[in-house]
């Protein structure tokens, strides 16, 4: 469909692992269950050396300074039938100790 197109080609430009999805259910919100997910997710990529790091796409804006957090940047946003698609990118940390 027009939206994994999209995605894909943002995404596919790196050997890369990409975050498809992730998400805590509301009531369990707030008690630092997706920060774990987060850093495992991210440890795994960190220690794959044949990959460049990990990709994910949100569609809530609010979400964009979360991941900024954890190190990912804002790498592209695509626009498809009015819905903002912000792409987001961290490199795989190689010279971590």
């Amino acid at each position: 469909n027009t939206y994994m197109r999209h995605i894909l080609s943002v995404q596919s430009r790196r050997s890369q692992y990409y975050l498809s999805m992730m998400g805590v259910h509301p009531r369990a919100q707030g008690r630092g269950i997706g920060k774990a997910l987060l850093t495992n997710i991210l440890e795994e990529v960190d220690a794959d050396t044949k990959a460049e790091g990990i990709g994910l796409d949100t569609e809530n804006p609010d979400n964009i300074s979360l991941y900024e957090h954890f190190g990912f940047s804002l790498v592209e946003t695509v626009t498809i039938d009015n819905l903002a698609i912000y792409c987001m990118f961290i490199p795989r940390q190689k010279d971590k100790p």
